[in-house]
């Protein structure tokens, strides 16, 4: 597969030099060829091929249209087959033409869509069949009429099936960048919607305890000096809030970090420490009054933290 590619590729880069290359070298192997099999014939049984002007002149034609049939499909087609039919009308069998043609119909049927493809070769092949069947008489070669038919026919079935796999392939590659475009999409909204969800996080957990942390530190400052006692009671509850953001911010870690396995983590607040909250608050002169149902409906993680939340947001 690597030699195939390393070979293959550079062809591809160069098309007009490669299809100059291979023009060139079908005229030369059909001028050559038949001179050597024709000498060497004559040597043998007495008979060679008949290269004539007419031959050499044809091929060279056809040699030349065909370096560019990847620019120009329809226009070479179009020359290939007047080459052959010319070929057909005067008898000249030991040219380039008939295959000139059924590879141009092959470049052409690569290039274009497939019904167009199908009707070139339909009219390619109804003109040259019946130059043939007109000219049957004069014909003095190995291509016949069915021939003809036969490899322009072929020629535009292989074609039409490298086009498709081309497209099969295209399109795979296509929904496969699609599909990896997706992936790091999701990937993105999910990073965003995880650093929403952090800050979040972070917020609900810090700002209750600093805002207790402010006003007790606050009331310990005016208190120091006349209350002494109430002043060591706002400190007490300054330590307290610290070491419970302190806490929470370690669980919060230790969900982020949960590939290191190296932090506890402590389930998410809920309901349950509704009376610490409520208590925390009341330290801070603030006056709670709180109203539960003799019954608590069973919640889940998500709502039980959630409520628990909304009320630390309020107080």
């Amino acid at each position: 597969m690597i030699l195939r590619r390393s070979l293959v590729e550079p062809l591809r880069r160069r098309p007009t030099a490669t299809d100059a290359a291979f023009g060139l070298a079908l005229g030369t192997a059909f001028v050559v060829i038949p001179v050597l099999a024709g000498a060497r014939l004559r040597h043998k049984v007495g008979v060679g091929l008949d290269l004539t002007v007419p031959d050499v002149a044809l091929t060279v034609l056809c040699a030349i249209a065909l370096t560019q049939v990847r620019r120009h499909p329809l226009a070479v087609l179009a020359a290939t087959a007047v080459a052959s039919v010319v070929s057909m009308v005067g008898g000249w069998q030991v040219n380039l033409a008939q295959l000139a043609v059924t590879f141009a119909m092959f470049a052409y049927a690569l290039a274009v869509p497939r019904g167009r493809a199908v009707k070139a070769a339909t009219i390619t092949s109804v003109v040259l069949g019946a130059v043939s069947v007109l000219v049957a008489g004069m014909w003095r070669g190995e291509w016949g009429r069915q021939d003809v038919v036969l490899w322009l026919w072929t020629a535009t079935a292989a074609a039409i099936a490298i086009a498709g796999r081309r497209a099969t392939m295209a399109a795979l590659e296509d929904r496969a960048l699609r599909a990896e475009e997706s992936r790091e999409e999701t990937a993105r909204r999910r990073v965003a919607e995880d650093r929403v969800r952090i800050a979040r996080e972070l917020h609900d957990v810090i700002a209750h305890h600093v805002a207790v942390i402010s006003v007790q530190s606050g009331v310990a400052e005016h208190l120091v000096e006349r209350d002494p006692v109430a002043a060591r009671a706002a400190l007490h509850h300054v330590r307290t809030s610290a070491k419970s953001v302190l806490t929470e911010l370690q669980s919060v870690l230790g969900v982020l970090r949960q590939d290191e396995a190296t932090l506890p983590t402590a389930p998410a607040p809920g309901l349950d420490g509704l009376d610490d909250l409520v208590a925390s608050a009341r330290t801070m002169g603030t006056p709670v009054e709180v109203s539960l149902p003799p019954e608590r409906p069973p919640l889940s993680a998500a709502a039980d933290s959630a409520a628990y939340r909304l009320v630390q947001e309020a107080l």
